[in-house]
């Protein structure tokens, strides 16, 4: 499955769960939103893509399909990957540029 990180953060836990019960991943020991994304992101089942390629029509809250067989399975994921990762775990994601409080 291929997504933004806009679609991810969009999503409710809820969300994020019935994606991952869709592709077979475990999150059983997740706790918090953060944990769901980092178990989903680092899965072999998902491809985390820049906004940029998204496509306009895209929902955030739809699922997109899942990837065909001849999809290359390629590293979990990327240092780039894990860094947006954080980002949407601290908030940063949804305000691109603004300063943090008190700066």
């Amino acid at each position: 499955v291929t997504m933004t990180l806009s679609q991810l953060s969009a999503m409710t836990a809820k969300d994020i769960k019935i994606q991952m019960d869709t592709l077979g991943v475990s999150h059983e020991d997740c706790l918090e939103k953060s944990d769901l994304v980092k178990a989903l992101v680092n899965s072999d089942r998902v491809e985390l893509i820049p906004d940029a390629f998204a496509s306009p029509m895209a929902s955030p809250t739809s699922f997109p399909p899942l990837a065909s067989p001849s999809s290359p399975a390629g590293p979990s994921s990327t240092g780039h990957e894990q860094a947006e990762i954080a980002e949407v775990e601290m908030g940063e994601a949804d305000a691109p540029g603004t300063p943090a409080p008190g700066v």
